[in-house]
């Protein structure tokens, strides 16, 4: 049925899709989730995953948020891996949504802030499925603000 010398990934592809379509209650096909979250990052598009979900190529639009709320509470605040002799940079932005309204009702004002370390680390660790509140989100993300304190003056010495 394929002609190609690799064709593991198709073969692997359709085996999942065939078992996900049978048992739907039972199992998460990794190609499926994979590429659920993949479209998802990439496209953000609710609708083009809900479709491909429809004709069975894809796990649901719920089940990508599900994963997302899991693993963000899985991964908390802390950064993974050993990081003494990393660079970490912090980059924090805010939105603000509809902001000009008569009555300020119906605005959105958010902020979000992530950490790019060098060299990257790589997390392992699987991601358990569970339920998620917004509640348990929210208590876990805040960041403490800590200031450097230099353990010497030399920096006072310098001159530009």
């Amino acid at each position: 049925m394929f002609s190609e010398k690799d064709s593991k990934m198709k073969i692997a592809s359709i085996g999942q899709a065939i078992i996900q379509a049978s048992r739907p209650r039972v199992l998460i096909a990794p190609f499926q989730i994979g590429l659920d979250i993949q479209l998802h990052h990439n496209f953000a598009s609710g609708f083009l995953v809900s479709t491909l979900n429809s004709l069975g190529y894809c796990s649901s639009y719920q089940e990508i948020q599900k994963f997302e709320s899991s693993a963000a509470l899985t991964q908390g605040v802390d950064i993974p891996g050993e990081i003494c002799n990393s660079f970490i940079q912090f980059v924090a932005d805010k939105v603000d949504h509809n902001v000009r309204t008569l009555d300020n009702n119906n605005t959105f004002h958010g902020m979000g802030i992530i950490a790019g370390i060098t060299p990257g680390t790589k997390r392992t660790a699987p991601i358990p499925r569970m339920s998620v509140s917004s509640d348990d989100i929210n208590s876990i993300a805040k960041v403490n603000i800590q200031y450097y304190k230099p353990q010497n003056e030399f920096m006072t010495e310098l001159t530009f």
